[in-house]
C-alpha cells in the first residue's frame, strides 16, 4: 500500500449503524492495523471513509 494514501473509504452493500463499521484487527493484530486520525460516515452509512497516517514500508492487514 502506497504509504501518502491518507484516505482508506470501505464501501458496504447494506446501510449499516452509522457507528459501527466492521472493520477489525486481523490475525496480525494492531502492528498491522494503521494508525487512525478520523472515520467518516457517508449520509446514507453505506460507506466509512478513514483518514489514516502510513508508514512507508510497513504491511498493513483489516
Amino acid at each position: 500500500m502506497n504509504y501518502k494514501i491518507d484516505k482508506i473509504t470501505f464501501n458496504f452493500s447494506e446501510k449499516l449503524n452509522g457507528y459501527n463499521t466492521g472493520i477489525d484487527y486481523s490475525d496480525l493484530g494492531t502492528k498491522a492495523f494503521p494508525e487512525v486520525i478520523s472515520r467518516e460516515w457517508s449520509i446514507d452509512s453505506t460507506s466509512c471513509s478513514l483518514r489514516v497516517n502510513l508508514e512507508r514500508n510497513k504491511h498493513y492487514k483489516f
